[in-house]
């Protein structure tokens, strides 16, 4: 049953915009709708009526958050809380999005064909970086609410075309894409995992979980655990573009000022017993390239 009144916050980010276009009674905010570090803004801007809201608004450069801790803390923990005690207030469901980051990416399961990633929901999180020591705090906040759903995901892309005022892509795929048609070459790490998680599949399970009564924590991204520099080459493969130009490096190569898993790649078998469908890396591409193609 399709409940009534979903709000998202971060409405002009990428996936606030794929969860709007999938969704058209969908409420979307953006930063200059709601500051979501003003508790009074939050009371005032959202909640009446809602029936879900899906809290995507977040500081994601890793790098950024790393030297700029009190920003972090102020959005991704303090700003979720202030979404979660408006939640309470209101009676409304929230479904926070978090990252694979909260893991040190440490674990040395064995992967079998039926594992997509290393980490299950059940697993001790432990966070490496500033960005992924907020977004855990963010979720513990998210769990003030009756009803609470805390989403992991992984390497989110998609089509950042049409996105006003962006001057150069944010995203890895768009970046890559961009840096290959200018016959650049780029650099891309062999030696981290994750899971690439397309922002369509996304914000369609997102809204399925709006729609469910499930509440917890459950990992939605995608199907595939994969290195960065073989994403780069299934890019490449996927938009037709010269392999040659995507150079192999390990992770200390590349000057980075926080730490990141060694691989924080996601086990999905729990969202895929509730019927969420999420792609491989080259399905997601190739989803992406087809949305392209008809701009």
């Amino acid at each position: 049953m399709q409940i009534k009144r979903v709000i998202v916050t971060g409405g002009n980010g990428l996936l606030g915009r794929y969860i709007s276009a999938q969704r058209k009674d969908v409420v979307s905010l953006s930063r200059a709708d709601l500051d979501i570090t003003d508790m009074s803004a939050v009371s005032k801007a959202i909640f009446k009526g809602a029936a879900c809201v899906i809290h995507c608004a977040a500081l994601t450069d890793v790098d950024y958050c790393e030297s700029h801790p009190e920003d972090a803390e102020n959005v991704n923990a303090f700003g979720t809380k202030n979404i979660a005690e408006a939640c309470r207030a209101a009676g409304a469901k929230l479904i926070y999005l978090s990252t694979d980051f909260v893991f040190d990416g440490a674990k040395t399961t064995p992967l079998t064909s039926k594992h997509t990633g290393v980490y299950k929901e059940e697993d001790e999180p432990n966070p490496i970086s500033i960005y992924s020591k907020t977004k855990l705090k963010g979720e513990e906040f998210a769990k003030i609410t009756d009803k609470w759903v805390v989403v992991r995901t992984s390497v989110v892309y998609g089509n950042e075309q049409g996105k006003r005022h962006q001057a150069k892509p944010k995203k890895f795929v768009n970046w890559a894409i961009g840096e290959l048609n200018n016959g650049h070459k780029i650099r891309a790490i062999h030696d981290e995992f994750n899971s690439p998680t397309f922002a369509g599949d996304l914000a369609a399970a997102l809204l399925k979980l709006a729609d469910s009564d499930f509440g917890g924590i459950v990992h939605c991204a995608g199907s595939e655990r994969i290195s960065r520099y073989d994403f780069a080459l299934k890019i490449a493969d996927v938009f037709g573009k010269d392999k040659s130009l995507i150079e192999k490096v390990k992770s200390e190569d590349l000057k980075r000022l926080a730490r990141r898993p060694k691989d924080s790649s996601l086990d999905i078998s729990k969202a895929k017993e509730m019927g969420i469908q999420m792609s491989d890396a080259s399905h997601g591409l190739e989803k992406m390239r087809e949305e392209l193609m008809k701009k």
